[in-house]
């Protein structure tokens, strides 16, 4: 009788960077030296928690660490994705929307900051290379407007501010 195993990469990926000498070894390769050296390897914990929206759970694994950076809370994502077509165009959106919900996650427990979170892809897909952007302005429809207004601090009028004349 043969055994079918359903994605063995996702599979063998997601036990390799459960451990913790594996997941080390793949950020100091992986991560830019600038955000490694910010990484305190030492409180580098494997979380049992996933912040993956459940419409994403049963396609993708993942893997989540809990660490700090510059000693606060933080989160480190292994998204693996075992897309054969790649044909996930959003997935710097499908990976914002992850660091989002590990954000709102972290706030409900009571946080009053939000965490760093650092999302990585292992993307093992038979087209080569990757043939989609990593970059999330790359998901709108004019990048260059998305730029200049996406991700900025909201515009805001303060009423309390102005005078009688100003509001009239």
């Amino acid at each position: 009788m043969t055994i079918t195993i359903h994605q063995p990469f996702d599979k063998l990926f997601k036990v390799s960077l459960s451990e913790k000498k594996v997941a080390i070894s793949y950020l100091q390769a992986h991560v830019p030296a600038e955000i490694y050296k910010r990484i305190n390897i030492t409180t580098l914990q494997l979380t049992d928690k996933s912040f993956i929206l459940p419409k994403f759970r049963e396609i993708h694994s993942d893997i989540v660490y809990r660490c700090e950076f510059d000693n606060k809370e933080g989160y480190i994502f292994f998204i693996l994705e075992a897309e054969s077509t790649a044909n996930e165009e959003l997935m710097a959106f499908r990976l914002l929307q992850y660091s989002i919900a590990a954000m709102d996650q972290h706030i409900r427990q009571g946080h009053k900051k939000l965490p760093i979170v650092l999302p990585i892809c292992l993307y093992h897909g038979l087209e080569s290379p990757y043939p989609h952007s990593s970059d999330v302005y790359h998901c709108f429809n004019n990048p260059n407007l998305a730029k200049q207004i996406v991700f900025k601090p909201f515009t805001l009028i303060d009423l309390t501010v102005l005078s009688d004349d100003e509001l009239t």
